[in-house]
């Protein structure tokens, strides 16, 4: 019996040790859970992230932004326009009876690309001008009148300004001068020396003086081309020139060796023909354009050394051929027979 409640008194002890070692386990667990949880660290978030719960706030949505111009928006060159003006010229001049009025589009405005051209003759003296259903753009605008020059005005025809009035002045023009030597120094007498405009393509055609020299007149303010020679076989690199009146005088200009040719023009019987003309070329650019004078000859110079190919006709039908050598520095003499 005693036996009995000794064990039964063990057994009572040993169930309430292991209860509370387990109350103690558990406590323990958790006061570890709650420290971890303490000390473990937030989770990393991004910036920028579109994380809701994120509060952080980029840099650059705090730092100064530079405001970002907005373009201007474009004329509106939807619809038609006028244009007005007046014509004066400067003191000692007078706006001359006839003059044309160029209307052009100007390339540095904007809206040129809707611009027409026109052009207005005026043959009474006319002062005031008026161009009427013009399509809204950027143009420009001069008169022309001869030997006379007139510095273009810009126009900007727009919405809201389809009527513009522009004041257009005529001044002096000028002249262009210069002089030519031949391969020896000499003063190069009968060169062609042509000029051309750049904007027109219009050429004039003159030659040297028995001094060598050369002189345009009329000549307006813009941009030239100077050939020294036929201009498709210049005997000199052209000249490029920005004209501005009054006057401007081209540096002197050097030929190289070149040669002459005294063409004779005849019949089958030898007679010579009057007014016949004569064509020519060669391999080295050489050309020959000319007409036989009332003696039947016709003498052309400074050409290029080479071998030619020539070429004689007559209003009547008759023509011939001839092949000569040009040498620089001699005449060369060639007799074509012209016939049926």
């Amino acid at each position: 019996m005693l036996l009995a409640i000794v064990c039964a008194t063990c057994l009572a002890g040993a169930i309430a040790l292991a209860i509370g070692l387990s109350s103690d386990r558990a406590a323990i667990t958790t006061d570890l859970a709650s420290n971890e949880a303490r000390a473990a660290p937030s989770e990393p978030r991004v910036i920028g992230s579109t994380d809701p719960r994120s509060t952080e706030v980029p840099p650059d949505a705090v730092a100064p932004r530079t405001p970002i111009a907005t373009p201007e928006p474009p004329p509106d060159f939807e619809g038609r326009g006028v244009l007005r003006g007046r014509l004066t010229a400067q003191p000692g001049l007078a706006v001359p009876e006839r003059w044309k009025l160029l209307v052009s589009p100007n390339t540095f405005l904007r809206g040129s690309e809707r611009a027409e051209s026109r052009t207005i003759e005026f043959a009474h003296g006319e002062t005031l001008f008026r161009v009427d259903d013009l399509p809204l753009g950027g143009y420009a605008v001069r008169a022309q009148a001869g030997g006379l020059n007139c510095l273009p005005v810009s126009v900007l025809l727009v919405r809201g300004a389809e009527n513009q009035f522009v004041s257009l002045v005529l001044a002096p023009s000028g002249y262009v001068q210069g002089s030519v030597l031949d391969a020896d120094d000499r003063p190069a007498e009968g060169v062609p020396v042509t000029l051309e405009a750049s904007s027109t393509r219009a050429r004039r055609t003159l030659e040297t003086d028995v001094a060598g020299g050369y002189r345009f007149d009329d000549v307006t303010d813009g941009e030239y081309t100077l050939y020294f020679g036929r201009p498709e076989a210049s005997l000199v690199p052209p000249v490029s020139l920005a004209f501005t009146a009054p006057a401007l005088t081209v540096t002197e200009r050097k030929l190289p060796a070149t040669g002459i040719a005294e063409v004779w023009a005849r019949d089958e019987n030898g007679t010579p023909l009057s007014d016949a003309v004569i064509s020519g070329f060669s391999a080295h650019a050489g050309v020959i354009d000319a007409r036989t004078g009332r003696d039947g000859s016709v003498i052309v110079r400074h050409l290029p050394a080479g071998r030619y190919r020539l070429h004689a006709r007559l209003e009547d039908g008759r023509s011939g051929t001839a092949v000569a050598n040009i040498d620089a520095g001699k005449t060369a003499t060639i007799d074509i027979r012209l016939e049926r």
